[in-house]
């Protein structure tokens, strides 16, 4: 007599494929309201984080642009020169258990223009230094003290921290809502299936 072995050793049921959570839902009779509101939800929080890429990285470009012009106006404007302590700098105090003080009290100082007239001023020097001692300074094309000017690394610097930290608050702020999110569904899904069982359960228990 023949036999047909077309499905021997072969289990009824087989494995049950695993779908994606966005194929799990389209399509699918079984999946409930708050299912779709999630696949809803994740699909709108990632292309928010996507379209936070390009807005983050024009948003450095031009934070890094801004750094780069103020360093080179800074580098023309500003010039570098010696000041020479025309009085003793505080010296260095310590409390009572041995550690030291720093101090800022301001000493005076004189230096020179770029154009060669003096000028007089008061800077915080290190504790201890003496009248005569030189300091480097930076002054404008007046002769006025300013601050070192900005470097070029210093603006590519600043440009590619812009990036990060808008990438990381964004994505930061995109988890929090997602795991909100995913709560709120949670609790509406529990509510749901403990409303189903409460409708099925006396028919099953024949009750």
């Amino acid at each position: 007599m023949g036999r047909n072995d077309s499905g021997a050793g072969r289990p009824v049921g087989g494995p049950v494929p695993r779908r994606g959570w966005l194929a799990g839902v389209r399509g699918n009779s079984l999946a409930r309201p708050a299912d779709r509101w999630q696949v809803r939800l994740r699909v709108l929080l990632i292309t928010l984080g996507l379209l936070m890429l390009p807005l983050a990285a024009t948003v450095g470009s031009l934070v890094t642009a801004d750094g780069l012009h103020a360093a080179d106006v800074q580098a023309r404007d500003r010039s570098s020169t010696v000041a020479v302590l025309t009085a003793d700098a505080p010296a260095l105090q310590f409390t009572e258990g041995g550690a030291p003080v720093s101090t800022a009290d301001p000493v005076a100082v004189d230096w020179f223009a770029p154009d060669g007239s003096p000028r007089t001023g008061a800077l915080t020097a290190a504790p201890g230094m003496l009248a005569g001692s030189t300091m480097r300074i930076w002054v404008d094309h007046s002769g006025n003290l300013v601050g070192a000017p900005t470097t070029s690394s210093a603006a590519l610097t600043g440009g590619v921290v812009v990036v990060v930290g808008l990438i990381t608050s964004w994505g930061l702020v995109l988890i929090l809502v997602l795991g909100a999110s995913g709560m709120v569904l949670d609790r509406k899904r529990r509510a749901d299936w403990d409303r189903d069982w409460a409708r099925v359960a006396p028919i099953w228990l024949g009750r």
